[in-house]
């Protein structure tokens, strides 16, 4: 019942950001770009919510929830890229010039048969899916694809003036909620080598949060004159880079600790702190304050950088 309100409340939320930007007078590569992300969510958490309630056409849902999959990583891409006002294919780096045709051959893992993606013994009662090494591929790919999408959009936000991101740290903000509970989520892969279905109330409630927060940020102003600008120096200062990297081994620890404190109970519940954690952090690296707090502790990484 609860997944079902929390459906009803992210359609709810997808209407009101396309009133919004509607209403805003988009571009309409803008209304795409900019509503594409968080469709592709609500498309695949109906999927999944489709698959939980009505197992025995698990095929079904999940085919169609291996098609929005296969979308997810090129909508938050091309969202990144709307917010920067990056449209023009041709102009862009190679670098992203690669991405955008990585992002656009993924949708080809939607016509491969589902077993051989993944497969699963008692869905019913333990809502597992276990991936074959084809699937194993796919979601690590997804996986990276999304951590260079919230690579690119901390660039964005660290490109801005005061001003301009206290008229946008909102959208930026709930759009990083969201594909960072994304990586969460995929990060299964690495480390189980499945995906449990059991994590869907987390996923869909930081859809929610996140989606609300674009919604509120996109009322509050007008359209990002911004231009995305990465250069080597602010690569070496990500934060995003950094806290990865530490995510990536801390997943290699937390899978030997899980045999040894019988933990995998608890997944739910560690991975609910974890967004919460992730979301209190967030919220706190945008103060300007807490920037300057971080800045030396950024910048002895910077050092361990750069070249003799």
């Amino acid at each position: 019942m609860l997944q079902m309100l929390i459906l009803i409340l992210n359609i709810c939320i997808l209407m009101v950001y396309a009133v919004v930007l509607l209403f805003r007078r988009c571009h309409w590569l803008c209304f795409l770009t900019q509503l594409g992300g968080v469709a592709v969510c609500v498309a695949l958490q109906i999927c999944d919510i489709g698959a939980l309630y009505y197992p025995e056409y698990l095929s079904d849902w999940k085919s169609a929830a291996l098609v929005a999959e296969a979308f997810l990583s090129g909508a938050w891409l091309y969202f990144v890229l709307g917010l920067s006002s990056e449209w023009n294919f041709c102009q862009l780096p190679l670098a992203k010039k690669i991405l955008l045709l990585l992002c656009s051959a993924l949708p080809v893992a939607a016509f491969l048969p589902l077993s051989a993606l993944y497969y699963s013994p008692d869905f019913i009662t333990e809502k597992l899916l276990f991936l074959t090494s084809s699937g194993y591929a796919f979601y690590v790919v997804i996986l990276v694809l999304l951590v260079v999408d919230l690579f690119l959009l901390e660039q964005i936000l660290r490109s801005l003036s005061s001003k301009e991101r206290r008229q946008m740290k909102f959208e930026i903000i709930g759009a990083g909620v969201i594909m960072a509970v994304l990586i969460i989520y995929y990060s299964q892969a690495l480390l189980y080598r499945s995906l449990d279905m059991n994590l869907m109330p987390v996923r869909s409630m930081s859809l929610a949060i996140g989606a609300g927060l674009m919604v509120y940020g996109r009322m509050k102003r007008g359209e990002i004159t911004a231009h995305l600008r990465l250069s080597r120096e602010i690569a070496y200062r990500s934060v995003v880079m950094l806290a990865m990297g530490f995510y990536l081994v801390s997943v290699a620890v937390f899978g030997t600790g899980m045999s040894y404190f019988n933990l995998t109970g608890n997944r739910v519940l560690l991975i609910s702190f974890a967004v919460i954690v992730g979301l209190l952090m967030v919220f706190a690296m945008v103060k300007s304050k807490m920037c300057c707090k971080f800045s030396p502790v950024i910048d002895v990484f910077s050092l361990l950088g750069q070249p003799y």
